[in-house]
């Protein structure tokens, strides 16, 4: 995977550039949006959580939300039963 991925922290202001690592191979089914989930590493070689909420478009898909080191609110997602795997 190549790339840089800039995702801004809310709390603090500062631009973190992240390096796509590995896409995991589960892919995860809300309604009729999805979510995958990558791993990245940041600047200082620390592994970070990025899962991307996509949604189709014709035949393509685009990304409406993705969530870096947030991976509490896709396991409330999954634990209220809103979110189940795909294969």
């Amino acid at each position: 995977m190549k790339g840089t991925y800039l995702a801004l922290e809310r709390s603090s202001g500062v631009v973190r550039k992240l390096h796509p690592i590995a896409a995991h191979p589960i892919i995860l089914k809300m309604g009729e949006y999805f979510i995958l989930c990558s791993d990245f590493k940041d600047q200082k070689g620390q592994s970070v959580n990025v899962d991307f909420y996509l949604a189709p478009r014709g035949k393509r898909y685009v990304v409406f939300e993705a969530l870096v080191d947030d991976r509490n609110r896709l396991k409330r997602l999954m634990k209220a039963g809103k979110v189940s795997r795909v294969n």
